[in-house]
């Protein structure tokens, strides 16, 4: 018999599993990742506009993300993805009470939501807003609003798949 049905010395590879990822609400420990993920968030909207945005990591932004996960911002809830023990996530995001022109109050507005790039397209980004959800739902609210930028295709497409439709554009005109 020749070697065509012999089986392989090497041993079959088996599927990487990623640990798994636990959502928790955010703790002061927690805020320098905030900061951290919030940069990058905006690293990228920088990139995108060639440096002409105006983002930027501000005392104010780190002091506010203090108030909010010490719970002094009201309907505010700040939730952290941990991963191995490491936090890799967070979604940010407040409870309006006011309507606006297209969504009834009370609604919840994810503000922000930041994956570090070691752990994006693992399933963190769809936990963080799935706990949004069962939030939500606990609170008898059932509207979820959020915005993400046109040239963010992927988080375009990631927020489709979520079953998100959208309400509204904003355009913007530069005059020279």
């Amino acid at each position: 018999m020749t070697g065509a049905c012999r089986k392989s010395r090497r041993p079959a590879r088996r599927a990487q599993r990623s640990p798994a990822v636990r959502v928790r609400r955010a703790v002061p420990g927690d805020v320098a990742l905030l900061c951290e993920l919030s940069e990058s968030y905006n690293n990228v909207i920088r990139r995108h506009a060639r440096g002409k945005a105006a983002t930027q990591l501000l005392g104010s932004e780190r002091r506010f993300f203090e108030r909010a996960v010490l719970g002094r911002e009201k309907d505010t809830m700040v939730l952290v993805a941990d991963c191995a023990g490491r936090g890799v996530g967070f979604v940010f995001a407040t409870v309006e009470r006011t309507a606006d022109d297209l969504v009834p109050a009370p609604y919840i507005d994810i503000a922000l939501l930041a994956v570090a790039d070691s752990h994006r397209r693992r399933g963190v980004a769809s936990k963080l807003v799935r706990e949004v959800h069962r939030e939500a739902r606990s609170r008898r609210i059932v509207n979820v609003v959020l915005a993400a930028h046109e040239f963010n295709k992927g988080a375009l497409a990631f927020y489709a798949r979520l079953g998100y439709k959208t309400i509204m554009r904003k355009l913007r005109k530069r005059l020279r």
